[in-house]
């Protein structure tokens, strides 16, 4: 009996564990004082990701970069695939400033990036995010 108690417990706690990390942001860059965030979420019966990033830095700057997704069964796709400069991310942050996406947001196309804007296949369900080719200047 107690040893079914005790696997009881465990098979809870391994649950509310697992639930709780879907909810809590993953650190995806640091890199000259900034710092990138991302969680994966439902946001108007859409997964999308939401971006948070912290400048803790003494003064502003300005973050450029791309968006890189690791679909399932897909092939990684980029928001700047035309090499155009199209679909290339900019952002502003002052000074210990901290920005971070809601689904109250959604014109916010930087802060929050929609897989399926970004692939032709559909909406499939995201399993990494990658900021790439990131440059940050300071203002």
């Amino acid at each position: 009996m107690k040893k079914a108690v005790g696997i009881l417990a465990l098979s809870v706690l391994f649950c509310l564990t697992g639930y709780s990390q879907n909810n809590e942001w993953i650190s995806e860059l640091q890199k000259e004082g900034v710092e990138v965030y991302y969680k994966v979420q439902q946001c108007n019966e859409q997964e999308v990701v939401l971006l948070k990033v912290i400048n803790t830095n003494a003064y502003q700057v300005n973050i450029q970069w791309a968006d890189k997704l690791e679909l399932e069964g897909a092939p990684a796709v980029r928001s700047d695939w035309k090499g155009d400069g199209s679909g290339i991310s900019t952002l502003e942050l002052n000074s210990g400033e901290t920005i971070a996406a809601t689904c109250d947001m959604e014109n916010n196309t930087q802060m929050i990036v929609v897989p399926g804007n970004m692939s032709s296949l559909g909406p499939k369900p995201v399993q990494e995010y990658h900021m790439e080719n990131t440059i940050i200047n300071k203002l």
